[in-house]
């Protein structure tokens, strides 16, 4: 038996290239049985970057404001 007490993603913020690509590995991450209900933190790594996206952005990108059964906090890091 897997079990899991949250989960980590780290996205580049300065690759918004990749952005559609992230999503959908978080997507799939988060399909497994085993990480339902599971709380996740977003680090938008590379803050401090001058093109970098913002938190905002990137929650957008990943649309986090659809994960509704879980608790999802996504912050700014360098």
């Amino acid at each position: 038996m897997y079990c899991s007490a949250g989960l980590i993603y780290v996205i580049d913020s300065n690759d918004r290239e990749r952005f559609a690509e992230s999503f959908d590995e978080l997507t799939g991450i988060l399909s497994h049985d085993e990480m339902r209900g599971v709380p996740v933190v977003v680090l938008a790594n590379k803050q401090d970057m001058p093109n970098a996206a913002s938190c905002s952005d990137i929650a957008d990108a990943l649309q986090l404001h659809k994960l509704r059964d879980r608790l999802v906090i996504a912050l700014a890091s360098n």
